[in-house]
Formats: C-alpha cells, sequence, structure tokens
C-alpha cells in the first residue's frame, strides 16, 4: 500500500480540525489514515460516519491495544537492561511497585500496538494536535524510535494557568498530588520534567508509579505542565500570540513554525467571495447599519467542576438569564452554535425562546457577524483575527488572561456588568466602530487570513519528510 500520512486525536473535539487537513489532503490526493486514540465508542462511530464521503480509513486505536499480547518478562529483558535499568529498579523503591509494574505492561503494550499500526500502516508522518501530557505519548514514542516525523497542529490554547486552575480544584477536593521523601527525590532524579516548579512546586499530575512506569519505557517530554510540552518535531504556531506564549513556556524557537492554522482557512473559505483578499473583512463597520449581528457560542455546563463559581445556582438558570437578556435587545440579529456537549435542556429553552440556533461549524459563522460572544471559547482567537469585537462572559470566574492584550476583546465577571457591554455595544455606533477599528489594527497578531495556512502545514510536513528521507 502507498504511505500514508496519519492524524492521531483523542477526541471529538480535536477531530474537527484533522477534519479540516484531511479534507485538503483527499483534494489534493495526499494519502490518508485517521487515528482515534480516545476511549468512547459512540465518538468513534460518530466520526467513523463523518468521515466517510472522503474514503478516509479510521482505526480504532484502543481495539488494536487490546488485540496486542502483553509483552512477556524475557521479551522486555534486553531493553530492561539496556537502557531503563535504574528507573526499573527505582520501583522497588516506591510505595506501590506491583502497581508501577502492572502499569508499565499495559504502556509496554500500547508501544507494541503504535508499532503495529505505523508499520503495517506505512506511515511516513504523523500529525496530532496535542504532543503534551493529554497526548498520547506511548505513541509518539515510538514514532520518534523508528524515525517518522511528528508534527503538532494545536486545536486550543491552553497556558500553564489552566493546570493552575485545575490544581486549584483538586486542592480543594483533597485530589492534589505532593510527592515527599524519597519519592520526590527519585523524580527529582529520574522524572524532574513532571514535577511542577512555580505555583504548586513539587505537584504532579500522575501518581508516582505512573510516571515511573512511562519512564522506565523511554516515555517523556521535556515539560509535563503545558500542552506542547512533549516531543514532536515542528509545532505549528496559529499565530504571532502562539509564538510568544510557546517561547514564554521554554519550547526551543527552531521547533516552532508560524504557519497559521486551519480555523483561518475555514474564515477565508466562508468569505462571499473566497478569491477576494481577508483583508476586505476588516472594516470597522457593522454588516448592516440597522443592526447588530451577534454570534453566541454557549458553553457546556461546568456548575459540577466549578461547585459555586456561578453566580447562579444552576446552569439551566445561567443559560435562561443569558438568552432572555439577548433576545430583548432591540435592533439585534441573533444566531447561537452550542457546543457538542451541551445539556439537550438548552436547546429546548432555545426552542422555546424561538432563537435560530445554527447547525453551521461556528468558526465559519464568525465573519458573518458583528458582535462575537462566549465564554473562554478558543474560538475567540478567530474572531480577534477577523476584527471582530468580543464580549466574554467570565460564567466561572476563571479569569483566564490569554486575550487581555486584544483591545477588542472585553471580559465581564458577573451578569450585571456583562449585560452592559452588551447593550453598550449594540446601542452606540461610535463605541462599536472605536473598539472595532482597534481590533482591526491588532488582527495580525492573531491569525493570518489568505486562505493558506494548511498550505504551509503541509509544506512543513513535507519538507520534514523528505528530509528524514534523505537521512
Amino acid at each position: 500500500m502507498p504511505s500514508s500520512d496519519l492524524y492521531v486525536f483523542s477526541s471529538f473535539a480535536s477531530f474537527g480540525l484533522h477534519r479540516l487537513m484531511m479534507q485538503h489532503s483527499v483534494a489534493h490526493g495526499r494519502m490518508s489514515v485517521a487515528l482515534y486514540t480516545g476511549t468512547n465508542e459512540r465518538d468513534y462511530q460518530r466520526i467513523q460516519a463523518d468521515i466517510a464521503e472522503l474514503g478516509i480509513k479510521v482505526l480504532f486505536f484502543e481495539g488494536i491495544v487490546e488485540a496486542q499480547p502483553f509483552p512477556s518478562l524475557l521479551a522486555s529483558l534486553p531493553e530492561i537492561i539496556n537502557s531503563n535499568f535504574i528507573k526499573m529498579v527505582c520501583f522497588l523503591l516506591l510505595k506501590e511497585p506491583r502497581n508501577a509494574f502492572g502499569l508499565r505492561r499495559l504502556f509496554a503494550r500500547r508501544k507494541a500496538a503504535a508499532r503495529k499500526v505505523l508499520v503495517e500502516q506505512e506511515i511516513t508522518a504523523v500529525v496530532c494536535s496535542e504532543d503534551g501530557i493529554s497526548g498520547d505519548l506511548p505513541f509518539f514514542t515510538v514514532a520518534s524510535e523508528i524515525g517518522i516525523p511528528v508534527i503538532d497542529v494545536p486545536y486550543g490554547n491552553a497556558t500553564e494557568y489552566d493546570f493552575d486552575v485545575s490544581l486549584r480544584q483538586r486542592e480543594r477536593e483533597g485530589a492534589i498530588i505532593l510527592p515527599g521523601g524519597k519519592t520526590l527525590g527519585l523524580l527529582k532524579i529520574f522524572a524532574r520534567n513532571w514535577l511542577k516548579k512555580n505555583t504548586y512546586p513539587n505537584a504532579i499530575l500522575f501518581q508516582p508509579e505512573y510516571i515511573m512506569a512511562l519512564e522506565s519505557l523511554d516515555i517523556t517530554l521535556d515539560n509535563a505542565w503545558i500542552v506542547h510540552g512533549g516531543r514532536s518535531d515542528i509545532l505549528c504556531a496559529e499565530n504571532k500570540v502562539a509564538t510568544r506564549q510557546y517561547l514564554a513556556e521554554g519550547i526551543p524557537r527552531e521547533k516552532i513554525r508560524e504557519t497559521g492554522t486551519p480555523y483561518c482557512d475555514v474564515i477565508f473559505g466562508s468569505l462571499p467571495v473566497p478569491n477576494v483578499s481577508g483583508v476586505k473583512l476588516l472594516r470597522p463597520e457593522k454588516i448592516n447599519s440597522h443592526e447588530t449581528r451577534i454570534l453566541v457560542s454557549w458553553p457546556p455546563s461546568y456548575h459540577e467542576t466549578y461547585p459555586g463559581a456561578s453566580e447562579f445556582d444552576s446552569y439551566l438558570n445561567m443559560s435562561r438569564k443569558i438568552f432572555e437578556f439577548l433576545r430583548s435587545l432591540p435592533n439585534t440579529n441573533l444566531t447561537v452554535s452550542l457546543h457538542p456537549a451541551c445539556d439537550p435542556e438548552v436547546l429546548g429553552l432555545l426552542r422555546e425562546l424561538e432563537i435560530n440556533v445554527s447547525e453551521e461549524y461556528v468558526v465559519s459563522l464568525i465573519a458573518k457577524h458583528d458582535v462575537f460572544t462566549t465564554y473562554f471559547s478558543s474560538t475567540i482567537r478567530w474572531a480577534l483575527a477577523c476584527g471582530v469585537p468580543v464580549i466574554n462572559y467570565d460564567a466561572y470566574r476563571l479569569n483566564l488572561k490569554a486575550y487581555d492584550d486584544a483591545p477588542g476583546f472585553k471580559n465581564a465577571e458577573s451578569f450585571d456588568v456583562y449585560s452592559q457591554m452588551i447593550e453598550n455595544i449594540t446601542s452606540n455606533n461610535e463605541l462599536y466602530v472605536d473598539l472595532s477599528s482597534k481590533q482591526i489594527d491588532n488582527a495580525s497578531e492573531w491569525g493570518v487570513l489568505d486562505g493558506k495556512n494548511i498550505e504551509r502545514i503541509f509544506a512543513e510536513v513535507d519538507s520534514l519528510k523528505s528530509e528524514r528521507a534523505r537521512s
């Protein structure tokens, strides 16, 4: 069979990004294979159905892993002695060495399954959306061992602060992992990259046995506390803001390529006349002078994740308050895009209120609206790239800082402040034009609207593949 690119993703959300690249692949005659590394069989079936029209094979990695026999101790012995003997001995000093050895067998099985996929499918490049702690580390490790390049194309924009938010929640629940004594000593010697440094020093996300089991198989990363802290060969930065973030996180400059993101190509393709420069979109006036078109990207409930953080006692009451307010605004045209994980009751609420719910891809809707409002969706980046003002409702008071440098981004930590911001921007045209103009001047920091982002990504993929083929 011909050699192929492999797209690796672990959720239905990240699949959306890979689907964009796969569509481009099919259109340009590239051979591709998709690999779902999540555990939700229903999502796998949804992905299969969604991608069927492209004629691309989708593999369910968990099924391949389960079909692999556990490596025998005899077969593993040369590997243990050659490279991992010291770390294996360290298992004996941990509180639960039996757990560590059991985990090691599981990870070894995943490496065997990864090798099977990469060899049998004749893969020449692996494309993922996270190479760090949330990615399938055993798989990426095997790709590197074989010499197959790994290209990281991000779909979200989480920072270390997001991990801090998670740790604060764990701390409240009494579930934060802070090793001490000889365990901390071993981690500092053999797995320092898993220990948090500044806030919550020496905290770890996984139990020590889990970490040492990975390390004993040479499954590692450079920094467990950033999303892209793994060892991919190339990290495709979405925009200038992302490049600065990655450099600040310690990712080597030579690894970063400012290719742009497939999402911006979706925006470019959604313009009324696709062959006209995206600059035509960046204008301060509203689309129609007599109304304000508002696009709402509504999140699922996080009331259980962040108990007591919301000013509303329930997610449904919060949704009702927001949407009743938005519906009441004069001279506005409202479109809602619901997150796939939204409670079905929200859809019922919107139907009750006779609010338009669009099933169109939210990214393709941005350029057709004057104002974007949401709760810390990563999609904010693409609205800012369009010069579209963003009013964010910080429903769970996380106070994330990712967009603070954008003049067109306004954050409201309460409903009262949010409603006032929305009323101002929809009723005061001078305010709207001023905010939009300032964001247009800043828009190039957030994305490139030339329709060639995916082309640049594949140029990097092909360059790396050629380099590997020559070596």
